[in-house]
């Protein structure tokens, strides 16, 4: 089955507003509470191109707001003048000192709501500059002072949610996305598009980790949504997603139209030709599922056109959705070009297919130790400041000690007994961070250690896949062999082909060989230091055995009778016993 994931199409804020500064804070805030007005305030401050690219214009703005003595905008409306500047600044780490010196400025002011935002929008910023660790951990702080603030009193805490959810989705940690997101559906919409991708993601979320009746379920809620607001960019987004629903369950003739109509609206989309690219892809898998290849072929080419047309060059997320997207399309090329009969081809594909998901997962984890690493310096500072409190404090101890001695003994005893105790939670502070640094260290190694065990059991299964590709020439063989007329030319050509499609390249054993010495520890290397006279086939075999593989699997993949395998292993068995 496609493996085809639709990611979440973060930069889908289609809102056409546009405010001239010419008109009134009244008329460009409608609401008629306190709640209305904040959000609206803040939907204006995120989607009018106006004031987003005018300082004098968002400070006129402002200035018109104060005007009103709203109390309820005032801190909003200060909490904007101050940021203000984030808007026409294109550096990201100059964006965060401008968020950072706001927060500080709050702190002063004892206002706990206004830092809790800067802290999300410092979170955010660090997101997007990759520094993930940071951004995380900016994040749980701003979302701790909301919690405690109450998220019903914070009216726009639903974007707030749904940006960190989104943060958590590309790490995919969907488990983590499904709780913010039932807690962000307990609050009032932030606007339209969230309203409706609230739901979106929900589902998104459920089938990323195999709950298809779950997915489907909240795709519905989001196409009622959208037909509310009379969306069209989102209904056929949605009318894709759910034909991905039907593709899992088989019910291909159900999925077409659902996804045709996807295609047909949004391939003219100059700003978003992903999501007719995904559709294309999703398309010509279903005319494969259906045994028509010469209609796959044709939405095959379709997606690759808007793949190589997208102007997105750095837009967020998009080297993940373009990886994505090149597994799904390699994989479908090789089952197409299974289907006509040229495995050759299908072999090359599926080698693409292989070096793509080496390099995606390659990224991958080195992403995850990134924010690992971000994660171990954040503690580290951490630790560096209550050091440096302790040694304060310590200082401190020691002052009122010499002065306990001019004043009073009985003093004197109690100041000391006080220093040992600081002293003794000093020493019990550093060992908790050093037993956290190992913990993390371990858990780095674990990790490592199960993603390598499942790239070879990977490439085992690529051994397996051109195993069935291997038979199937030696059939065609056969078959041309004991014709009466057989064609020379298409006998050389089969054997050409058969040549070129070897179970177990060179490349592949040294490729798999590395990874196997990486899981168990060298374990070829110390085999050969201990028996120099061992053959690269014995080596085979013994990593295999290791690998659990059973005998006539094991004589698939090495391209020899199970009766030879036995044999091979019994020779193994004994040589080393004998050591």
């Amino acid at each position: 089955m496609i493996r085809i994931r639709f990611l979440l199409i973060t930069c889908l804020l289609h809102f056409a507003a546009v405010c001239p500064a010419a008109q009134s804070g009244s008329s460009l805030l409608p609401g008629d509470t306190a709640e209305e007005r904040i959000i609206a305030l803040f939907n204006l401050v995120d989607t009018s191109a106006a004031l987003r690219s005018s300082p004098s214009a968002f400070g006129a703005f402002l200035a018109d707001l104060e005007n009103r003595r709203d109390p309820v905008l005032k801190r909003y409306i200060d909490y904007f003048r101050e940021i203000s500047p984030v808007f026409f600044e294109k550096d990201g780490k100059a964006r965060i000192r401008i968020y950072e010196a706001a927060y500080e400025r709050f702190g002063k002011s004892r206002d706990s709501r206004l830092q809790a935002i800067c802290l999300h929008y410092i979170g955010q910023e660090n997101f997007v500059l990759g520094n993930y660790g940071a951004a995380f951990d900016k994040s749980l702080q701003s979302r701790e002072i909301l919690k405690a603030i109450g998220y019903e009193n914070i009216p726009e805490v639903g974007k707030y949610l749904h940006d960190i959810a989104l943060n958590y989705y590309y790490f995919r940690d969907y488990e983590k996305v499904t709780g913010l997101m039932y807690e962000a559906l307990k609050h009032r919409p932030y606007s339209p598009n969230l309203d409706i991708q609230r739901y979106n993601t929900l589902a998104l979320s459920y089938r990323q980790t195999g709950r298809p009746d779950s997915a489907a379920s909240y795709f519905r809620k989001a196409a009622m949504r959208s037909e509310f607001y009379r969306d069209s960019t989102w209904i056929t987004l949605i009318a894709g997603n759910l034909g991905t629903i039907y593709i899992t369950r088989k019910q291909y003739r159900e999925a077409l139209p659902l996804l045709l109509a996807d295609f047909h609206y949004n391939r003219t989309n100059d700003h978003f030709p992903d999501m007719a690219r995904n559709a294309a892809l999703a398309i010509a898998d279903v005319w494969l599922q259906l045994n028509q290849p010469d209609s796959a072929i044709y939405y095959l080419e379709e997606s690759e056109r808007l793949h190589l047309k997208n102007p997105l060059k750095d837009s967020f997320g998009r080297q993940q959705r373009d990886e994505d997207f090149l597994k799904s399309y390699y994989d479908i090329l090789a089952r197409y070009y299974r289907q006509l009969g040229n495995y050759t081809l299908a072999y090359l594909y599926l080698d693409s297919l292989n070096k793509t998901s080496l390099e995606h997962d390659r990224r991958y984890n080195t992403m995850l130790a990134k924010v690992s690493e971000d994660k171990l310096k954040i503690q580290q500072y951490v630790s560096d400041i209550a050091l440096e409190r302790q040694k304060r404090r310590t200082a401190l101890v020691r002052w009122m000690l010499i002065l306990a001695v001019l004043l009073f003994c009985i003093v004197l005893l109690g100041l000391l007994y006080f220093l040992n105790r600081a002293r003794q939670a000093k020493q019990k502070a550093l060992q908790q961070l050093k037993d956290a640094e190992i913990l993390s260290r371990q858990k780095l190694t674990m990790a490592a250690f199960e993603r390598a065990k499942d790239q070879l059991r990977y490439q085992l299964g690529l051994v397996e896949e051109k195993n069935l590709l291997i038979g199937r020439l030696k059939n065609d063989l056969e078959k041309l062999r004991s014709g009466r007329e057989a064609s020379p030319d298409l006998l050389e050509e089969t054997l050409e082909k058969l040549a070129c499609a070897r179970l177990l390249t060179q490349e592949d054993w040294v490729r798999f060989r590395r990874r196997f010495n990486a899981v168990f520890n060298d374990s070829l290397e110390d085999l050969k230091k201990t028996h120099p006279d061992i053959t690269q086939s014995e080596e085979r075999i013994y990593a295999l055995i290791q690998l659990d593989v059973g005998t006539r699997q094991m004589a698939s993949m090495l391209g020899i009778s199970p009766e030879s395998v036995r044999k091979a292993r019994y020779r193994l068995n004994k040589r080393l016993k004998s050591t």
